[in-house]
């Protein structure tokens, strides 16, 4: 019984992860087709490769152009109008935020995006990824909350509606838990006849070390960020709009999938705008699709 349990569940992991791979390549099918592998950082810096801030507020202008907006709204554009500042300064955080270089160190672990040449407008984009009704991908506006955090000395929190309430309760709780976690290690060590000063030291010179890596990163960005005032402005006016002004979620994700992917066609990086190639790229598509129809009808 156990073998045939063992062999089910390897039988289940198999199909899971053929699963993930298949839909993890049509994903990146589409994002060639679509143009959004190609890397932003090349539209965001001057002739010698560095940072230009005038680079990048004219990408945010072509991707949120008045005039492509416009078309979205075509009856009712002085209802929606309002939201083109809005929308250029989430781009624009969102632009910074993914190309900031900044690792975040805590917990003993380590997130960042990479580095700025190996962001593609695909990760761009996935900021925008539906993530339980939020405004953005949690992991963008972690990262948006720390750089201004770091730069300006000021905590601050897009979820508006939310922010700051039961701190000090879950502060308490989560105190006592730590008192109670404390003796269980310190009884299970005595019992297993471990050192539990020598261990405690180990687990001090690693969040030490822990806190370096932050700290160094830290600086790194009050270094080194760029038009700093930019960013951090465009952060406040963000959380002015959302705190005034009631918007929909799903709709802004929408509309800037929708405006990214019509820059990217607009400036010819989309497959369908080379006939040739997408002649190509459908060709070998309906061969994939008639190989998997095959099997499909074999297995009646």
């Amino acid at each position: 019984m156990e073998t045939e349990k063992e062999y089910d569940e390897g039988k289940n992991y198999t199909l899971r992860s053929r699963i993930m791979v298949f839909e993890r390549e049509v994903e990146r099918l589409k994002n060639l087709m679509y143009g959004r592998c190609v890397p932003v950082w090349k539209y965001m810096t001057d002739s010698q490769g560095k940072y230009s801030e005038e680079r990048t507020i004219g990408l945010i202008d072509k991707i949120i152009d008045e005039a492509r907006y416009s078309r979205m709204h075509i009856w009712d554009f002085e209802k929606h109008e309002d939201k083109l500042t809005f929308y250029k300064n989430i781009l624009y955080c969102v632009l910074r935020a993914y190309t900031s270089d900044y690792t975040e160190c805590s917990g003993g672990n380590r997130f960042g995006y990479g580095k700025p040449e190996e962001i593609l407008f695909s990760d761009i984009l996935s900021a925008f990824e539906d993530s339980g009704g939020e405004l953005l991908d949690g992991n963008a506006v972690f990262f948006m909350e720390n750089l201004y955090e770091i730069l300006t000395g000021r905590p601050i929190c897009l979820d508006v509606l939310n922010a700051g309430s039961g701190k000090t309760e879950n502060i308490t709780v989560e105190t006592e838990d730590a008192l109670t976690v404390i003796s269980m290690e310190e009884a299970l060590a005595e019992e297993l006849g471990y050192n539990i000063e020598e261990i405690r030291g180990e687990e001090q010179s690693f969040i030490e070390e822990e806190e370096k890596l932050a700290r160094a990163e830290r600086e790194k960005v009050r270094k080194q960020f760029a038009a700093k005032e930019h960013f951090c402005q465009s952060f406040d006016e963000i959380y002015c709009y959302l705190k005034e002004k009631p918007i929909s979620y799903k709709q802004m994700r929408s509309e800037m999938k929708t405006l990214i992917d019509d820059f990217l066609s607009d400036s010819g990086l989309s497959v369908f705008q080379d006939e040739d190639a997408y002649v190509e790229a459908m060709v070998q598509l309906k061969k994939t699709i008639r190989t998997a129809q095959k099997y499909t009808e074999d297995g009646k």
